[in-house]
């Protein structure tokens, strides 16, 4: 089945000004209005307010790995926030920003800044389980990623539902902090995906409803690594870049997974947001045990491998199918991102050629978004890990995502978001 005119994009902000990071240039004379709109004469350098105490002034500059739902009256984002340069220790944080029209937007409170308690609980829960010493919870190192948010119905009232991740950064063997220095022959600990709800997101009121589900393997309690420059990942699934759908049919889901090996698709109780079923341990001793409780796997870019250049899914429905679309490559220059569909949730997922991203038969096309430098300027790279929603009250849908410039690092000097409208 080919996918013949998949989708028709259009640059939906009127323009953007392609000013790199290279200081002392020549000064630029006044950009004329377009079409009601004055094309911002700053640098694209916002170092002045990069600290983690000028958050509340970030405005679009870095917000990461974006979410976007409508709630009473307002466009509400949630995203992976890290400061210019990283200059914040940690891995970022679930802020907020909202908007009625999608173009100006101001900042609200995330719905929390500390890792929930229930984390380090599950964690050394699970290591106990498993043979393994505590980790001291002033030891454990927190990344926070990728939140996606969704309006609910539940019992008859709207909600805003967000599914987030939390990354532990130590070792498995002995515990210690993820650094050369301490590698012990072990992969690093698990991720967990939680979730909390909240009515008034404005206020930053959120409760947090804690555990969904974490990094699962099917190697048993085998967790041990030749070198750091063994990619053959512990973890089957790994539990971060959460994306939520509710089907035409009132069926509740959760996709996530990044690189490791491919997306799992777990289906979750509509009333508590949960898994539908007991999950059990997180591992087992084969693929097939493990993702009888973790969820199928519905898509990866190659089938054997261990360590893939994909993830941060993202899933909508529409007029019969389900589009899948995903970050594919590195994190810097080349990143990118790909669609797939398919009528049924589960898949199998194709691509523009017919090529099926389920069983992992090859990379998959069409290319939505990818980095691009014109002649004589510095260029953008980054673009993807892609929030895809439905303008309120509209059959207009849209794209968003990172655009980021002039990088050498994950989290370069900084970056903006932009949308495209998908037709």
């Amino acid at each position: 089945m080919r996918l013949k005119h998949l989708l028709i994009l259009s640059v939906s902000i009127a323009s953007l000004s392609f000013v790199g990071c290279k200081k002392d240039e020549e000064p630029k004379p006044e950009p004329e209005p377009v079409s009601g709109f004055t094309i911002p004469t700053y640098a694209d350098d916002y170092s002045s307010i990069s600290s983690w105490a000028n958050r509340n002034k970030w405005n679009l500059a870095n917000v990461h790995d974006p979410s976007v739902a409508w709630y009473n009256g307002y466009y509400y984002m949630y995203g992976t926030d890290a400061s210019y340069g990283n200059v914040h220790e940690g891995h970022g944080h679930f802020q907020g920003k909202r908007s009625t029209d999608l173009v100006n937007w101001e900042w609200v409170g995330g719905p929390f800044y500390q890792a929930p308690t229930w984390v380090a609980d599950s964690l050394n829960a699970i290591r106990s389980r498993m043979g393994l010493a505590a980790i001291a919870k002033e030891n454990i190192q927190y990344g926070y990623w990728a939140p996606v948010v969704r309006r609910v119905n539940v019992g008859g009232k709207d909600i805003l539902r967000m599914y987030y991740s939390i990354v532990i950064d130590n070792y498995i063997k002995t515990g210690k902090a993820n650094t050369t220095a301490n590698f012990d022959g072990s992969w690093t600990e698990r991720a967990f995906i939680g979730m909390c709800e909240s009515t008034d997101p404005a206020g930053a009121v959120w409760t947090d409803k804690g555990f969904v589900t974490c990094s699962s393997s099917d190697r048993g309690k085998n967790y041990s690594r030749a070198s750091t420059n063994d990619w053959s990942a512990y973890f089957y699934y790994n539990a971060i870049d959460p994306t939520y759908i509710v089907t035409p049919d009132g069926k509740h889901y959760l996709i996530h997974g990044s690189w490791h090996s491919g997306f799992a698709l777990l289906q979750l109780n509509a009333t508590t947001g949960k898994p539908l079923n007991t999950l059990g341990e997180p591992y087992a001793n084969s693929v097939s045990e493990l993702t009888a409780r973790y969820g199928v796997r519905i898509g990866t870019r190659t089938a054997s491998s261990r360590w893939q250049g994909s993830e941060a899914p993202e899933i909508i429905y529409k007029d019969g199918y389900y589009y899948l679309f995903m970050a594919y490559d590195g994190l810097d220059v080349p990143y990118n991102t790909r669609v797939v569909r398919s009528t049924k949730i589960e898949g199998p997922y194709l691509d523009i050629t017919g090529r099926n991203f389920t069983n992992g038969a090859g990379d998959c096309y069409p290319i939505v978004t990818h980095p691009y430098k014109f002649n004589l300027s510095y260029g953008w790279v980054g673009i993807s890990h892609c929030c895809v929603f439905q303008k309120e009250n509209t059959n207009e849908w849209f794209l968003q995502a990172n655009l980021t410039t002039c990088g050498q690092s994950h989290y370069p000097n900084g970056t903006r978001q932009y949308l495209i409208t998908v037709l």
